[in-house]
């Protein structure tokens, strides 16, 4: 390999998936995040229907006391499968979960950040299809300050949010359960 010049000092991963890969690097990586998380876990994502192995790890992650935050968006690109990220981030919010929808727009952003230390920034959702369909690829920053930073942004996004509550969640119409 040549040398490689380089300005910086933070230490990052590029990481790629895709279906033609044997392996989910990105969602294996997400998994490592979320079941290395003691205080905090922050998710941003356009697309919540995780695969049951995410899903198991964010619900215990709850279970063991973490702060859990989870930003979609009010907008939907695609109906169907927004209430399918409506009903898991309801589940979530029954839990303990804070789950805001994002009402400015349409949040397309794909960002997990775990206790201030460790960021994921990329193109992967939270669901099946950028776990085992899609080409993907994410920066995994191994940061402090890059952390922080994106934990400040996501509050500021929070301010362009409303909070789901249970009563919220249940108010929903009978057509949008079914």
């Amino acid at each position: 390999f040549p040398n490689v010049d380089y300005d910086g000092d933070i230490a990052m991963q590029i990481v790629s998936s895709g279906p033609d890969e044997e392996y989910q690097q990105n969602k294996y990586g997400y998994f490592q995040m979320i079941n290395s998380a003691k205080n905090s876990l922050y998710i941003q994502t356009p697309y919540f229907i995780p695969d049951q192995s995410i899903f198991e790890a964010i619900k215990t992650a709850i279970l063991r006391g973490v702060k859990v935050r989870l930003m979609i968006p009010d907008h939907p690109d695609h109906p169907f499968v927004y209430w399918a990220t409506y009903a898991n981030a309801g589940e979530l919010a029954d839990m303990g979960a804070e789950v805001f929808i994002y009402n400015t727009g349409f949040l397309h952003a794909k960002t997990m950040m775990i206790d201030d230390e460790l960021l994921s920034i990329g193109t992967t959702n939270i669901d099946v299809r950028s776990f085992f369909l899609n080409f993907e690829v994410n920066a995994f920053i191994y940061d402090e300050d890059e952390a922080v930073q994106q934990r400040i942004t996501f509050e500021e996004d929070m301010k362009s949010s409303t909070l789901l509550t249970k009563e919220k969640y249940e108010s929903r119409s009978k057509g949008l359960k079914v």
